[in-house]
């Protein structure tokens, strides 16, 4: 029996080593085996010093995620930034140890506000009984993003000319 719990622990090691996300759950799992079952670290082949030197390789798996994920522009990307700084913080390693600057996440978030903004701008062109709705989520994205209307192929006046197309979605 005892030697199924190492076994456990021993599978949770290999995930921490591959480098999972979920990190804190499969160490508190492997602390588990370890502790009811009365065998150490050093039995099942690693020590504090190695899992110390997982969670920072598991952050860095993690925060990579969150900036693959903002490259490719997401909405949520003012969340994502900030659990990107707070992931660097608690973790101790910088922007540049993940391949990254403070002028990238800058330019990462105007990417997404772009990307938000040509999707409202999308849902007016196609007609929509929210056209209010729509018309101030794009320019709060253009306000957040510090850029034109022109950068995302519109203009006052073609926002002005969906409104009519609008009302006729409306009417349908």
């Amino acid at each position: 029996m005892q030697e199924d719990h190492k076994v456990e622990a021993q599978k949770r090691l290999g995930y921490l080593r591959s480098g999972t996300e979920y990190y804190n759950i499969d160490l508190r799992f492997l602390r588990t085996e370890v502790q009811e079952c009365g065998f150490t670290l050093q039995d099942i082949g690693t020590s504090e010093e190695e899992l110390k030197e997982l969670r920072v390789k598991s952050c860095k798996i993690s925060v990579q995620k969150l900036l693959d994920s903002l490259r490719r522009g997401i909405n949520q990307y003012d969340y994502a930034i900030q659990v990107v700084r707070g992931k660097i913080e608690e973790c101790g390693f910088t922007l540049q140890d993940i391949g990254t600057s403070e002028e990238e996440l800058k330019e990462l978030r105007v990417k997404s506000c772009k990307i938000l903004a040509q999707k409202w701008l999308e849902r007016l062109r196609s007609g929509t009984d929210r056209y209010d709705f729509f018309l101030e989520y794009l320019y709060e994205e253009v306000q957040k993003g510090g850029f034109t209307l022109q950068d995302i192929g519109t203009s006052e006046e073609e926002l002005k000319e969906l409104r009519p197309a609008t009302a006729a979605a409306k009417k349908k």
